[in-house]
């Protein structure tokens, strides 16, 4: 496994229920295991799209990887 300390992780949450608690949980996990860096959640308008092309661009402009939650 890569080198995760201190990186900067994006969440993103599809807006489904539940899908904020899965994400919280793993990035708890992986600050307590691997010392990532900043965690900074991201929300879409609605679960059915895709992530708005605007909204894309910031995430990985400002995180070097990025977890997807889906939830229910």
């Amino acid at each position: 496994m890569p080198d995760l300390n201190g990186i900067r992780l994006g969440l993103l949450d599809s807006a489904k229920p539940n899908a904020a608690l899965v994400l919280e949980t793993m990035a708890a996990q992986l600050r307590a295991q691997h010392h990532i860096g900043i965690v900074t959640t991201f929300g879409k308008s609605y679960f059915g799209t895709p992530v708005e092309e605007d909204r894309a661009r910031e995430i990985a402009q400002s995180c070097e990887a990025v977890i997807a939650g889906v939830g229910d």
